[in-house]
C-alpha cells in the first residue's frame, strides 16, 4: 500500500469515527428522560446541568455517588474544560418535563386496506436507508443497531438478514461503500 493510500484510509477511519459521533451525540439529542426514567433505568445514569450521562454501574458506583444524582455542583472542573474527554463519550439523553401534554379524543377512522408494495429488484447490499447509494449514512444505521438481534433487516443494518447486526453486515457494507 503506499503512503498516499495509507493517508486515505486513515482519513477515511478518521471521518467515519467523527461522523458517527456527531450522529449518536445528535440522535441522542433529539431524545429525553425524567428524572424518574433516570432513577429506573438499568444503567447508573448522573444527571450534570440538565443532562443523562453514564458512568459506573449499579454495582460498581462513580466514586460511589449513588445513582441518579445530580453531580451538577460537584464535578470537577477539569471533567467541565475536557469535555470531550471525560462527558462527550458518555452523553445518554437530555432532562425533559414531565409537564402533561392535553390529549385529544380518540375519533374512529377506518382501517386502511394494505396492498403489497412490490420491492425493488435493485436493492444495493449494505444501503439501509435505500436512497440508491451506500454511505457514511447507513453506517451510522449499521453502527446505531450493531449487536441487536430478532426482527432487524436492513433497514436497521442487518443487510444478510442474518437476525443480527453485526460484524459480518459491516463487511458488506464496506465492500459496497461508494456504490
Amino acid at each position: 500500500m503506499t503512503r498516499l493510500g495509507l493517508y486515505l484510509l486513515l482519513a477515511f477511519i478518521a471521518a467515519n469515527y467523527l461522523f458517527t459521533r456527531a450522529a449518536r451525540y445528535r440522535i441522542a439529542a433529539q431524545t429525553c428522560m425524567t428524572i424518574a426514567q433516570v432513577n429506573a433505568d438499568p444503567r447508573c445514569l448522573y444527571i450534570l446541568n440538565s443532562k443523562v450521562y453514564q458512568k459506573g454501574s449499579r454495582t460498581n458506583l462513580h466514586r460511589n455517588h449513588p445513582c441518579g444524582m445530580d453531580v451538577s455542583s460537584i464535578i470537577p472542573g477539569n471533567h467541565l474544560t475536557n469535555f470531550i474527554k471525560y462527558l462527550d463519550p458518555n452523553y445518554v439523553a437530555n432532562i425533559c418535563s414531565v409537564s402533561p401534554s392535553p390529549t385529544a379524543t380518540p375519533t374512529r377512522t377506518p382501517t386502511p386496506i394494505r396492498t403489497p408494495t412490490p420491492t425493488s429488484p435493485s436493492v444495493i447490499p449494505g444501503d439501509a436507508n435505500n436512497d440508491g447509494r451506500v454511505n457514511g449514512v447507513d453506517y451510522v444505521i449499521w453502527n446505531t443497531h450493531y449487536g441487536q438481534t430478532g426482527s432487524v433487516g436492513p433497514a436497521m443494518g442487518d443487510f444478510n438478514t442474518s437476525g443480527a447486526v453485526d460484524g459480518v453486515d459491516y463487511v458488506i457494507w464496506f465492500v459496497h461503500y461508494g456504490q
